[in-house]
């Protein structure tokens, strides 16, 4: 009589099936409950934008993108003001909108995290992973590079790839640079 049992390995192999299908299940939980929760949002609060705004541009990679980047463009405009010739009420609006309307909290938050997951090497693919599908990505690729695309509805974000054995100290920099630009945030902060 023959028995039915598994090998060791063949038992491990099945146990790392289970957790990458659960890993993966968990990444699209994660991006369901990012794209359907209301992210606390008060217009009121760190932001210009409304609901209905946000419903007709897209969705935010973080609560009060949207202000942040309107706040950025106004002052963008006012310093070519003299060049392009804008007229007098025009400035003045976008000079209120530049003093009254501060960058978002959440865009610094974003930031910090963007540093703590860009720190540790050892690390880094898992960090970036989580901070990524929190701001609008999915993993699409897993090789000797991981490569995230952003997720239908958030247009203008380009593709990140993250290496699984960056160089110690330059390589991290490079990473936190790259998701900082891809993101568009370099300019946003005062």
């Amino acid at each position: 009589m023959k028995k039915n049992r598994l090998s060791t390995s063949e038992i491990e192999q099945v146990y790392q099936e289970e957790i990458k299908n659960l890993q993966e299940k968990i990444q699209e939980l994660n991006q369901q409950i990012f794209l359907y929760s209301d992210n606390d949002f008060d217009p009121d609060e760190d932001s210009l934008a409304s609901d209905s705004l946000i419903k007709l541009i897209g969705p935010e990679i973080y609560v009060g993108e949207i202000s942040d980047r309107l706040r950025f463009s106004a002052k963008t405009t006012l310093s070519y003001s003299e060049q392009i010739g804008l007229d007098k009420r025009t400035e003045v609006i976008l000079k209120r909108i530049t003093n009254i309307l501060p960058v978002s909290s959440a865009l610094s938050e974003l930031l910090q995290d963007i540093s703590r997951a860009t720190k540790d090497s050892k690390h880094l693919v898992k960090e970036v992973a989580t901070l990524l599908s929190r701001h609008g990505y999915q993993k699409k690729s897993d090789n000797k590079h991981v490569k995230f695309e952003p997720i239908k509805g958030f247009d203008g974000l380009g593709n990140i790839i993250v290496s699984k054995t960056p160089s110690e100290n330059r390589g991290l920099k490079n990473m936190k640079s790259t998701i900082e630009k891809t993101l568009g945030l370099s300019k946003l902060c005062d």
